[in-house]
């Protein structure tokens, strides 16, 4: 169960310096979460926190196949918080990749409103941590995959009885992950 699971986009415009050139639309979108950061507590909403680690995603690749459309954003600032009493993040982006063949660059603000706490939404902080890890880890991989399904069923309070021998040895190295990863 994935209580707000990602909607997918629903079109993306480019329009171009060039007045002759008209502006085009594709429907193709994918966004593909590369990072994760976590949520700065230096902003106090106007109610408490539900949990102390909260995450937001950071980087992120976007691409279209009508546009060969491939971008990276990075943000400028790596959590731009504002002085809301709610939990509301946006800021700075720039963009660099490839469009109709062609390198590109782009500015752009970019809202992260939503902390990711709950279970369902931790698995895939860890799953893009691990998958983006340099080096590649596939031993942390197939871990990461033995467990997914197990939070994601909704059996939570028996996450670690999938790993069999291994449980203690899995839960070591998750919160070793978690613990290095709330330090960026």
């Amino acid at each position: 169960m994935n209580g707000n699971a990602v909607q997918p986009f629903t079109g993306l415009t480019a329009s171009y310096p060039d007045p002759g050139r008209a502006p085009e639309c594709a429907e193709d979108i994918e966004v593909t979460i590369l990072s994760y950061v976590r949520w700065p507590d230096s902003v106090r909403p106007l109610l408490p926190p539900v949990r102390p680690a909260r995450y937001m995603p950071d980087r992120h690749r976007i691409t279209s196949a009508a546009m060969q459309l491939d971008l990276t954003g990075e943000p400028l600032v790596a959590a731009p918080a504002h002085g809301l009493p709610i939990e509301y993040m946006e800021g700075p982006y720039r963009y660099r990749g490839m469009l109709h063949g062609e390198p590109v660059t782009a500015f752009a603000f970019y809202e992260r409103s939503l902390a990711l706490y709950r279970d369902w939404e931790l698995i895939d902080v860890l799953a893009a941590t691990v998958a983006n890890a340099r080096p590649p880890t596939p031993e942390l991989a197939a871990l990461v995959e033995r467990v997914a399904p197990v939070v994601l069923s909704g059996r939570r309070g028996r996450p670690w009885r999938c790993c069999g021998r291994d449980q203690q040895r899995f839960r070591t190295i998750v919160i070793r992950i978690l613990v290095k990863f709330s330090r960026r």
